[in-house]
């Protein structure tokens, strides 16, 4: 009964109340829409101009060789970078044979690398002389010597990469961006 004489007190009747009420929820989605769309938007925006600006790759991991820094289904930011940037054990995004990659750098040009006694692949701090010469590798000019994960033991697969040349680069990972419980810069 007071909810009657509300309504008359305001001039309407209960269809012209609804009708009022409807139209105000619909404006305010509306609003709420716009806002949604103009955010959106502006998003977009500064997706495109740090892709354009900053030549930036995301890749979503779907097999990962490199399981410590990039768990499957990581979504990862890379960017591009000058290769005299590049450092041991950056992880860094490349092709090969049509397929992309990301695969932590164990040696730069000029590096000398051997494979330990337990079939760990160590980088040589000083050059060594003798015999042990032809059990070191030398990590070729423009190339880069990558493996799944540091210190990854040699097996038949990891033949398949080793050198590669620096041309080969797209990019050098800097964060995980998703999922969201795993979110991290990746350290330099």
């Amino acid at each position: 009964m007071a909810r009657r004489k509300t309504i008359r007190r305001l001039g309407f009747t209960k269809d012209q109340l609804r009708k009022e009420i409807r139209r105000e929820v619909r404006s305010r989605r509306r609003k709420r829409a716009n806002r949604g769309f103009w955010v959106m938007l502006l998003a977009v925006t500064g997706i495109c101009f740090l892709i354009s600006q900053y030549e930036v790759n995301l890749v979503t991991i779907r097999n990962s060789s490199v399981r410590s820094e990039f768990p499957t289904g990581s979504t990862v930011l890379f960017t591009n970078v000058e290769l005299e940037d590049l450092k041991t054990n950056d992880y860094v995004l490349f092709r090969y044979e049509g397929r992309t990659m990301v695969r932590k750098i164990l040696g730069l040009p000029g590096d000398r690398l051997k494979i330990s006694d337990d079939g760990k692949i160590v980088k040589l701090r000083a050059a060594i002389q003798g015999e042990g010469d032809k059990d070191v590798y030398v990590v070729p000019e423009h190339s880069l010597y990558v493996l799944a994960d540091s210190n990854q033991f040699v097996d038949s697969r990891s033949q398949i990469f080793g050198s590669i040349p620096e041309g080969w680069v797209m990019g050098r990972a800097r964060a995980v961006l998703w999922p969201l419980s795993q979110i991290h810069w990746v350290s330099d």
